[in-house]
């Protein structure tokens, strides 16, 4: 938020700077966040980041293949008329820098999942089949306690810790204990 009260969003771009990457150099993949340092992190960590053809890509050419960039800043007081600019120009630059057709976005934007209502059972088959959206428990190594955190996200930041290290830790890694003693189990 800046002085004026305002949200920042950020419409962003990973361009694939792989020489070795042939007809894919170059290629784009655009995505618009209020919340410009989660992106960032979602996509220094392991896992689902955006979709299957980002997803592919990142797999197949490594994260570091990438080169990170700014198309737009918008700023906006009310949320929902944020999310509504950024979805807009989301779709306008997939289309300019062609991002379906010979890039990493599998649809023009706009056709999020955004206003779309769940159950409550639907809302945990998601989460369950989207390691980084699973519910968490933190065990505090001092006191023995469990907190319940509905996301890694959520835990990454109570816990202080990246959402790549609490994916590593919660999923991947023996001990499941973070570096500030933390441990960690999924929540079913």
């Amino acid at each position: 938020m800046n002085d004026a009260g305002e949200i920042q969003g950020i419409i962003y771009c990973y361009r694939n700077e792989n020489p070795d990457a042939g007809e894919e150099f170059g290629w784009h993949y655009v995505g618009y966040t209020d919340k410009e340092l989660l992106r960032k992190n979602n996509w220094n960590s392991e896992g689902h980041y955006a979709g299957k053809k980002i997803d592919e890509a990142r797999e197949k050419w490594g994260i570091k293949s990438f080169k990170y960039g700014i198309l737009e800043v918008i700023y906006d007081k009310d949320q929902d008329k944020l999310e509504e600019r950024m979805r807009e120009l989301e779709g306008v630059y997939i289309r300019k820098l062609d991002a379906v057709e010979r890039g990493y976005n599998g649809n023009y934007g706009g056709s999020g999942k955004t206003g779309v209502h769940c159950s409550e059972e639907t809302k945990a088959k998601m989460r369950m089949s989207m390691p980084h959206r699973r519910s968490v428990i933190a065990i505090d190594p001092e006191t023995g306690s469990e907190t319940l955190y509905e996301s890694f996200r959520m835990a990454s930041i109570a816990l202080k810790v990246s959402v790549g290290e609490i994916h590593y830790h919660a999923l991947k890694s023996k001990s499941h204990t973070l570096k500030n003693g933390y441990k960690l189990k999924i929540a079913i």
